[in-house]
């Protein structure tokens, strides 16, 4: 089957899955039918079934997730929560310490650095690249944050769109705003529909 298992309990439940790698206590230790899956620490991918082409490499990245596709996690649980109870593709992208660890249901979201969008659940669709970028952020979709601590105290906002370190960082529920430069729209905790570029704007 063109498997790889290299540690205790690793690819224990495989019975068809072919052309994974299993390297870590209990890495994709419950695969059974699971395809082209690589799991690297223990715990990784452990509880997955059915998914495939998936990537976990770091202690409990995607150790939650059992049918779900096309989903990449490196880091200490990165991804760690998500699982999606059907075949589907998730294209969820979480790379540093916890990022994007909560997410259970949310889809297409591309969270690179330390705890970038790390409360995210069933938001879909955002973009957090920078230490704590997005990391309040339960149920808003559709944000991009690029920076540290960019629009990282949004919790349910939606469309936004912050670049610069601390850029749109007291927004909690604001909609439809942009931010381009380090602390730009820092003051705007609430407010919708507004556009700022340069430094403190």
């Amino acid at each position: 089957d063109h498997n790889v298992a290299i540690g205790t309990a690793a690819l224990d439940a495989n019975t068809t899955g072919s052309h994974n790698v299993g390297i870590g206590n209990a890495a994709l230790g419950a695969n059974t039918t699971g395809i082209r899956n690589i799991a690297i620490g223990a715990d990784s991918l452990d509880a997955n079934t059915q998914g495939k082409y998936n990537i976990g490499i770091g202690y409990e990245s995607l150790s939650t997730e059992t049918q779900g596709n096309r989903s990449v996690a490196v880091g200490y649980a990165a991804l760690k929560t998500q699982n999606t109870t059907s075949d589907t593709d998730i294209y969820n992208v979480g790379v540093g310490y916890n990022a994007g660890g909560a997410i259970t249901t949310g889809v297409q979201n591309t969270l690179i650095g330390g705890l970038a969008g790390d409360a995210i659940t069933t938001a879909p669709n955002n973009t957090a690249v920078g230490y704590q970028a997005l990391t309040a952020t339960t149920t808003g979709d559709n944000n991009t944050g690029v920076g540290r601590t960019s629009l990282s105290s949004n919790t349910t906002g939606a469309d936004n769109t912050a670049m610069g370190k601390d850029a749109l960082a007291t927004s909690t529920t604001g909609n439809y705003n942009t931010a381009m430069g380090k602390g730009a729209l820092v003051a705007a905790s609430t407010a919708s529909n507004n556009t700022a570029f340069g430094n403190l704007a």
